[in-house]
């Protein structure tokens, strides 16, 4: 009789701590605080507002700054051509009867070229198109005077010597290559290639230089 007892008493133990250990633990999420979120202050907004406006004042700044260069310059020099616009020359030297059209095609600036670094600011390197209107000769970079001039009037010759490239014979009379001139930093540039009209370029009309 005890040793039934016994046994009935052993299952009965067995079976409540099996119960106990089947049961899963409730998470308490009625008394768990909410996470703390992030108030923006009145003043941070404020500041934000702020910091937005003066870069879009300082966008309209520097577009203001530009378009007022420009016309400054042009009502300066009203006959001076933009870029991508041509220049017509006609010699009134009968020996040499020279008739051509002159452009610029792009420009941009480099702050070193083949290992060279200018003694200015930087190079101005300016793309050009000679076209003959007459035969199917073509002109070299020799036949250029070509110089540029700044907003202070200051003076550059054409680089020549190692920075020297030639125009390249495009055929039919046309030829195209680059000039290179050793700037310093300006609001705006006026090139003559040949003969007494001048180009009149502006920085933010350049491109990127070329990766060497």
């Amino acid at each position: 009789m005890k040793k039934n007892l016994f046994l009935i008493t052993s299952l009965l133990a067995i079976l409540a701590l099996a119960a106990c250990n089947s049961e899963e633990p409730v998470e308490d999420t009625e008394n768990k605080d909410p996470e703390p979120t992030e108030e923006i202050t009145p003043e941070e907004n404020e500041a934000e507002v702020e910091e937005q406006d003066e870069a879009s004042d300082a966008e309209e700044s520097e577009g203001s700054n530009s378009n007022d260069v420009v016309a400054e310059a042009m009502e300066e020099f009203p006959d001076a051509v933009r870029l991508g616009e041509e220049i017509e020359y006609e010699s009134e030297d009968s020996a040499s009867q020279d008739h051509i059209n002159q452009k610029i095609n792009h420009f941009y600036f480099a702050d070193e070229i083949d290992g060279v670094e200018p003694s200015n600011d930087f190079f101005l390197v300016v793309n050009i198109t000679i076209d003959n209107l007459i035969d199917d000769y073509f002109y070299g970079v020799n036949f250029l005077s070509s110089v540029a001039r700044d907003d202070k009037r200051t003076t550059y010759q054409r680089e020549t010597g190692e920075l020297e490239e030639e125009l390249t014979d495009e055929g039919d009379g046309v030829s195209t290559g680059n000039i290179i001139y050793d700037v310093k930093e300006a609001k705006y540039y006026r090139i003559s290639m040949h003969g007494d009209k001048e180009f009149i370029l502006f920085p933010d009309e350049a491109e990127e230089a070329p990766e060497e």
